[in-house]
């Protein structure tokens, strides 16, 4: 299997108020149309994920993160249907999360508007394209490795792997 593109999502918590910031898509013949989505955007030539979901979370939202959480990684196996990015083919996907933040926020962003979504709203506004998975994968507080095979304009299965956030293997290389 190819990887076409490689992106990353943040999902900005707001603990307070138990929500989650989230772009609406709503431009028509856009194939994520009248969905819910994490900020996020495709890894550029040289920059490794932190700094794209850094980068991708300032330019959409226009918050700074300060306490960004590796979550996970998702591999879209998409078939022949276009990555999000436009291309025909794979994509993986890091996770990150995060609950501090600072800046102005954006009202809108090039994809569409910027919205505060309860928490418990979260995976269902964001519809049948993998969303909802991936949140569902983020409220078990596990790490996850996990794979979306998308068929059809939807999701036709779906499998992860967990490993807890506390599970550090032995290093290998560390001097005894």
């Amino acid at each position: 299997m190819v990887i076409t593109r490689r992106a990353v999502l943040t999902y900005i918590h707001e603990t307070r108020e138990d929500e989650t910031l989230m772009i609406h898509r709503n431009k028509p013949g856009d194939f994520l149309f009248d969905t819910f989505v994490a900020p996020g955007g495709g890894i550029e030539y040289g920059e490794k994920p932190f700094e794209a979901a850094y980068r991708e979370t300032k330019e959409e939202t226009g918050l700074n993160l300060i306490n960004l959480v590796y979550r996970g990684t998702v591999l879209f196996d998409n078939g022949t249907m276009p990555t999000s990015g436009g291309k025909k083919g794979n994509q993986s996907v890091d996770i990150f999360c995060a609950n501090s933040f600072y800046g102005d926020q954006l009202s809108v962003s090039e994809s569409g508007p910027l919205v505060w979504v309860p928490n418990h709203e979260v995976g269902e506004r964001s519809g049948s394209n993998g969303g909802d998975l991936i949140y569902d994968w983020l409220t078990d507080g596990r790490l996850f490795d996990a794979r979306i095979i998308k068929r059809g304009g939807g999701v036709e299965s779906s499998d992860v792997d967990w490993t807890s956030e506390f599970e550090v293997p032995e290093n290998p290389y560390k001097p005894s």
